[in-house]
């Protein structure tokens, strides 16, 4: 019969082989975990809401007709807003973050101080746009050259 300190070897040597499998299978394990976190889908960002633009091409603080910011208001496949002059809608596709805007129809409103070039330059952005991006309270649209334009919700 085994003395009493023949148990504390068998322990030992219980926990050395299931340590060993651990070490040599750890990194399989980890591996194969951080594989199935990055094959998991996460959300992509929502752009739908009400957005006043803050940025555009450079300019900070860009203002239309009577002092009014272009807005933005997205829902569905449908987009509309103040352009800086003109109210108007036009079709918008959303595919993860893919964002293409078509078409755009709009009012036909006499404009003074400066918010017809603001207008311009607003539609002709909103043609340029092949991606977006979302982070809080701010929507940044942009383009095969980069950023075009950033938004805040309202």
């Amino acid at each position: 019969m085994p003395g009493p300190g023949a148990t504390i070897p068998i322990f030992q040597e219980i926990l050395m082989t299931l340590f060993g499998r651990f070490v040599r299978r750890g990194p399989v394990v980890l591996a194969a975990l951080l594989l199935m976190a990055a094959c998991q889908r996460s959300t992509p960002p929502d752009p739908t809401g009400s957005w006043r633009l803050v940025w555009l091409d450079g300019q900070a603080s860009v203002q239309g007709a009577g002092g009014r910011a272009p807005t933005l208001t997205l829902a569905g496949t449908q987009a509309s807003g103040f352009g800086g002059c003109n109210r108007y809608t036009g079709g918008v596709t959303v595919d993860g973050t893919s964002m293409r805007f078509g078409a755009v129809a709009s009012t036909r409103m006499a404009c003074v101080g400066g918010g017809d070039a603001v207008e311009q330059a607003y539609y002709a952005m909103l043609a340029k746009v092949t991606t977006f991006a979302r982070r809080d309270r701010e929507l940044a649209l942009n383009g095969p050259d980069g950023r075009l334009a950033i938004f805040v919700r309202e």
